[in-house]
């Protein structure tokens, strides 16, 4: 199974999380097995991902300050918006590369089971 390493860099506690990636080889690879329709731009060094609505049980959301090894299976729950960051929208961001939404109105996820104790590249 393939896996992501994220970074929680921010948590508003209100759903809306930034992630950065330990390296854009992982989210590359994210990228062409999950997003197959959109084509990976290679001059494009954006690695951070704002996650919007993100709904989880008490003290398990993610921690700013910890690392996390998802699944790419887990982000056929979401909605990803390709267009909301590109170089060519109005939104462009020098920092963000994706903005992805949760789908689920109710469901609460467990994202404590994808944190990693130790960090090994």
């Amino acid at each position: 199974m393939h896996k992501v390493k994220l970074y929680c860099e921010s948590n508003n506690h209100n759903g809306t999380i930034i992630f950065d990636t330990v390296d854009l080889q992982g989210l590359k690879q994210l990228w062409e097995d999950e997003f197959v329709d959109k084509k990976w731009n290679e001059e494009d060094q954006r690695s951070l991902i704002e996650v919007t609505d993100l709904k989880y049980f008490p003290y398990t959301g993610p921690r700013e300050g910890h690392w996390y090894e998802v699944p790419y299976s887990f982000w056929r729950n979401f909605n990803i918006d390709f267009e909301y960051y590109s170089l060519e929208h109005e939104n462009a961001s020098l920092l963000f590369r994706l903005k992805i939404t949760y789908k689920s109105k109710d469901e609460k996820l467990d994202f404590y089971k994808y944190t990693l104790n130790s960090f090994e590249k």
